[in-house]
């Protein structure tokens, strides 16, 4: 193997790795509703559909917007990546999701899905370009027992907030 096959395969990887630690920072974002750690994920076009395309959304400041509109407890996790790197600057990249969301109205959404995303490296840095999923199911259940948020749920949260916000 020569040296520039070597550097490539390194420099895919290192690519590879940070497209991976941009889904993981976007998915803990959205969980901690850090706002400015959102858009920090975006492109300045990007475009997203989430939910089989019933919320779609273009541009990271409308993006944003709808990510931020309230407070939620939730997790979401992102695994099982198969990322391409189309060109030096783009790639693309397919998610298993699964999610746990606790409504206001006393009920628990837990569902799965594929998310299908697209890269751009933007000034060093990679960047969603697009990003939506579709849905292999979802499951809406009353909440059972106690639920209590976390004291530091959110990113500046001092434990006085409560949830639901009311």
């Amino acid at each position: 193997m020569s040296r520039d096959d070597l550097e490539s395969r390194v420099e895919a990887l290192e690519a590879k790795e940070a497209i991976k630690e941009l889904k993981h920072r976007y998915m803990r974002c959205l969980d901690r509703n850090d706002v400015e750690g959102l858009a920090g994920c975006f492109a300045v076009d990007a475009n997203t559909w989430y939910t089989d395309g019933k919320y779609t959304f273009d541009g990271r400041d409308a993006i944003v917007q709808f990510l931020g509109r309230r407070k939620r407890l939730s997790l979401h996790t992102a695994h099982h990546a198969e990322i391409s790197l189309l060109t030096p600057t783009t790639a693309k990249g397919i998610w298993a999701l699964e999610d746990t969301n606790y409504r206001e109205d006393g009920t628990v959404l837990h569902g799965a899905g594929y998310y299908q995303d697209t890269y751009v490296k933007v000034e060093g840095e990679w960047k969603i370009q697009s990003s939506g999923y579709d849905r292999t199911f979802e499951q809406v259940v009353p909440v059972v027992g106690t639920l209590k948020k976390g004291p530091r749920a959110w990113v500046g949260d001092r434990g006085e907030e409560t949830w639901p916000v009311t």
